[in-house]
């Protein structure tokens, strides 16, 4: 996945220690955007946040993957159960199946209403042919977000999900 070069970050199981640290040093106000995946890093495969992002609320992308059942499931029906999972302090604004480099993946624009800050995201949601769901988080504030959404969605067209060494 390519990011802007202002972007820190990584997969979780190599940088945990490290992201902590910058987020407790730089920007403790959000931290608790943090503090699953730092709980979970084997459930957080990626995690980077952009250095020039407001220090009010921190611009980030992260990839998050989940294993389904054995079952199959359409695209649709992944789409309806995640919004169904989503807490009452998300709203979805827009969901739908939309074609990125020729494979059907779930979009979702959606906010995130918290107690101190409110957040604005882009999330793709791909699942591969071992079942796996690859949910893939765009947030910023709600100020920034459509002059970030060019560069999130130009960065999901380089999520690549590489073959198992």
């Amino acid at each position: 996945m390519q990011l802007p070069d202002t972007y820190v970050g990584g997969n979780m199981q190599d940088f945990a220690d490290k992201i902590s640290g910058l987020v407790d040093k730089e920007l403790p106000q959000v931290k608790s955007l943090f503090e699953e995946a730092l709980k979970n890093p084997d459930q957080f495969a990626f995690l980077a946040y952009d250095k020039s992002s407001s220090p009010n609320l921190l611009t980030n992308v992260n990839v998050v993957k989940t294993r389904f059942s054995d079952d199959r499931y359409s695209l649709e029906d992944v789409m309806q159960a995640a919004i169904k999972q989503y807490p009452a302090y998300i709203k979805i604004i827009k969901s739908d199946v939309v074609k990125i480099n020729d494979i059907e993946v779930i979009r979702f624009v959606e906010t995130m209403d918290l107690k101190t800050y409110t957040t604005k995201g882009l999330q793709y949601i791909r699942v591969d042919d071992n079942n796996d769901a690859w949910a893939t988080a765009y947030t910023t504030s709600p100020d920034e977000f459509d002059k970030r959404l060019p560069s999130f969605e130009q960065s999901y067209q380089s999520f690549e999900l590489l073959p198992a060494s």
